[in-house]
């Protein structure tokens, strides 16, 4: 992947959200290594719902392929243009639960981490966070091998995986470098 001609590897510029470390918001989010979905199930059933109609005036159907059976999970993946369209077509048309992850700041926001939470969404530190001192090593680590291993544990019991291997989001066209985070799992 680091032989991407052509590819920017533009580093994300951090938000003031991504600039404060919540620790203890972050070390109560749940988590389940035992395969199990983190999220609430009943919550699911909402967003899909909520996102169903939201795509019904963004997008027009004629046809959708039904996906062939199989046992275990599915990572899916997509290019994170700015914005939610991508990742709620990808999780509308799925016919099980999605667990993702994303920065951490989303999983602690007042509003936007409510809904994280509930969803089973789990928290990533990343690199640029790393460096610009938001986070020592020590701590992202154990919050990103406990999201790695939650999300495994999850792909391997059924539930689907829903990853953004540019690690940010932006508003240009051409595909960014990709990350090795999302692909570790």
């Amino acid at each position: 992947m680091s032989d991407m001609q052509g590819a920017p590897n533009i580093e994300p510029e951090l938000s003031s959200a991504a600039m404060k470390l919540r620790t203890k918001k972050l070390d109560r989010l749940p988590w389940d290594h035992t395969g199990r979905h983190p999220g609430n199930p009943f919550f699911w059933r909402i967003i899909l719902l909520m996102i169903g109609i939201g795509l019904r005036y963004i997008f027009r159907s004629s046809h959708y392929d039904k996906f062939p059976e199989f046992e275990g999970g599915r990572v899916l993946s997509a290019i994170h243009l700015n914005g939610l369209v991508d990742p709620s077509t990808m999780v509308h048309s799925q016919d099980r639960r999605v667990i993702s992850m994303g920065r951490h700041d989303l999983m602690t926001m007042p509003l936007i981490g409510w809904f994280s939470r509930r969803m089973g969404s789990q928290p990533v530190i990343r690199k640029s966070e790393i460096d610009n001192g938001v986070s020592d090593e020590e701590y992202a680590r154990k919050i990103n091998d406990r999201t790695l291993l939650t999300m495994t544990n999850c792909i391997a019991s059924g539930h689907n995986a829903l990853v953004m291997p540019e690690g940010k989001s932006h508003q240009d066209s051409r595909l960014h470098r990709f990350k090795t985070g999302p692909m570790r799992f």
